[in-house]
């Protein structure tokens, strides 16, 4: 008898534990998942060799692994899209870095862009605007939108 009420007694203490714990649900995704394009010297120097991301609304820029050959490195990212150059900030210091449509600065008289659609070849440049005022590249590459 003691037996039966001791394994009563473990069974109502399993399901008393059961459904009494909050469920813990994780947080939705703040950032899809973006294609990344590694920077590398092949790509640069054959204008035949083309990166090619999925259509979406932006891509990483990973420099990890390139040389730019000067300590300060780049400041600023360069995409031209329909000839069309749009323009924003490389964190300096930083060695991957996400470009967003939306977060590129558009050429005077221009809307900004909304994505990078299917169809489209881009050349993305990385480089520092120069003192007076223009883009220099360090790299650029062009890029397949699929």
């Amino acid at each position: 008898m003691k037996q039966i009420i001791f394994v009563f007694a473990v069974l109502a203490l399993i399901l008393s534990a059961c459904g009494t714990g909050k469920t813990v649900t994780p947080p939705p995704p703040t950032e899809e998942s973006l294609p990344v394009i590694t920077l590398d010297m092949e790509h640069m120097i054959n204008p035949t060799l083309a990166y090619e991301i999925p259509a979406g609304a932006g891509f990483v820029l990973d420099a990890s692994r390139f040389n730019f050959g000067t300590p300060n490195g780049p400041t600023s990212i360069q995409v031209v899209i329909d000839n069309h150059a749009f323009t924003g900030t490389w964190m300096t210091g930083e060695l991957v870095q996400t470009v967003r449509a939306e977060s590129l600065l558009p050429p005077a008289g221009f809307k900004p862009l909304t994505g990078f659609p299917a169809g489209k070849q881009m050349i993305v440049g990385v480089g520092h605007i120069s003192d007076k005022g223009r883009f220099e590249p360090m790299w650029v590459a062009v890029v397949n939108v699929q």
